[in-house]
């Protein structure tokens, strides 16, 4: 039974499929608080069928409850309902139906509007909706529209619930808030199960965190077909000029876009060192020896960087492909950031990290190529990709 002395939840959503039992149930968790309650009916007498329904259905609820038709505009009768007194709406399936075949509607509009005289309402109100995304994918557009538009519905509503229910062959399953006897929607034993397993989750992962007690510079390579690697070593220089750090950037290939990262990190003066120093992509320069002269010249400058002690994160932006065009000696580079000063940290990005380099390296990402929205057509935009 409902406690009596738990107030009810503001708004409630209730799903289910046909004949799930959603309405008896959610008749139920209204007629459990003092009436007189509202009963919203969306229903429109279409044919002589469905005035035989609504006609039983009307027959069925004697006071205290009254009922109110409200096939089109459903938002004020949410709006009109007397303060206090609990309300059900059954159904928004067919309202939502009856507003598709308005053709003067604005079924956007009309939505907003119930969504946010629902978000508005005092309450107790309940809504009792059809969950029509389960099954097969409808034949035709209409109802693949009604599908879509119904799960849209249901979703936004949900977002602005306090309780959301979904029922199947009778049974309520609460998934958000709390169910008809106050109890949250995990059980108590399930909640001491999960309360057990982080506890023994949290005393391994102390200890492991304990365990650890080296700290040093690290060789952090970003590598691998997928987008994102620079972008997380700048999210990570991000962090270290937070901590008051001065970092330095040396481009390799990179150099005739003007980036929105470097527009950003110049706001911080001279704790950053920046130096682009590519001349662009080598599909783009089409001279090998020009492109090698100014790798050869980037790692002369990525070298004093090393060097200064004052530099504590280092992005060696691209230098991956510099290597895989063997632009650069690859032992002399390997050698030198290994022996770099014990307190500097060095990021390397770019595709094709050559395997001595992974060998040497402390931390290595592959960033995967699952999906890239430029094999739709889509180009490179400023603020994403620079």
């Amino acid at each position: 039974m409902p406690d009596p002395d738990r107030a009810a939840p503001r708004l409630t959503l209730v799903l289910g499929g046909a004949r799930s039992g959603k309405s008896a149930y959610a008749e139920g968790l209204v007629e459990a608080l003092p009436g007189p309650w509202r009963y919203v009916a969306t229903a429109r007498a279409w044919d002589e069928e469905m005035r035989e329904r609504i006609a039983h259905h009307r027959a069925r609820r004697a006071p205290p409850w009254d009922t109110v038709d409200a096939p089109r505009d459903l938002a004020a009768a949410i709006r009109g309902a007397p303060v206090g007194r609990p309300v059900l709406v059954d159904c928004l399936t067919l309202w939502l139906t009856n507003a598709m075949l308005d053709d003067g509607a604005d079924l956007a509009a009309e939505v907003t509007a119930l969504v946010e005289a629902c978000r508005a309402a005092a309450g107790p109100l309940v809504l009792v909706s059809n969950e029509v995304g389960f099954g097969i994918v409808p034949e035709n557009a209409l109802a693949r529209r009604f599908r879509d538009e119904a799960g849209r519905l249901h979703q936004r509503l949900a977002t602005v619930a306090d309780r959301v229910v979904l029922v199947v062959a009778g049974l309520p399953m609460v998934l958000k808030g709390t169910d008809v006897q106050g109890r949250d929607s995990v059980s108590d034993e399930e909640a001491a199960r999960h309360r057990a397993k982080m506890e023994k989750r949290k005393a391994v992962q102390d200890a492991e965190v304990a365990a650890k007690t080296i700290e040093k510079g690290l060789l952090i390579v970003h590598t691998g077909p997928g987008k994102g690697k620079s972008t997380a070593a700048f999210g990570l220089m991000l962090r270290a000029l937070g901590r008051g750090w001065r970092v330095g950037v040396v481009q390799f290939i990179k150099g005739a876009w003007e980036t929105g990262e470097r527009f950003a990190l110049e706001r911080f003066g001279d704790q950053v060192d920046w130096h682009t120093m590519g001349e662009g992509f080598t599909w783009e320069t089409q001279d090998r020896d020009r492109d090698v002269a100014a790798a050869r010249a980037a790692w002369a400058q990525a070298e004093a960087l090393m060097a200064d002690p004052g530099i504590r994160l280092l992005i060696l932006d691209e230098l991956n492909i510099a290597l895989r065009y063997d632009y650069l000696p690859l032992a002399e580079v390997v050698d030198a950031l290994s022996r770099r000063r014990p307190d500097l940290h060095v990021v390397v990005t770019g595709r094709n990290a050559k395997p001595e380099l992974v060998a040497a390296a402390d931390l290595v990402t592959e960033m995967a190529l699952v999906k890239h929205h430029f094999a739709a057509g889509v180009k490179a935009q400023e603020g994403i990709e620079f």
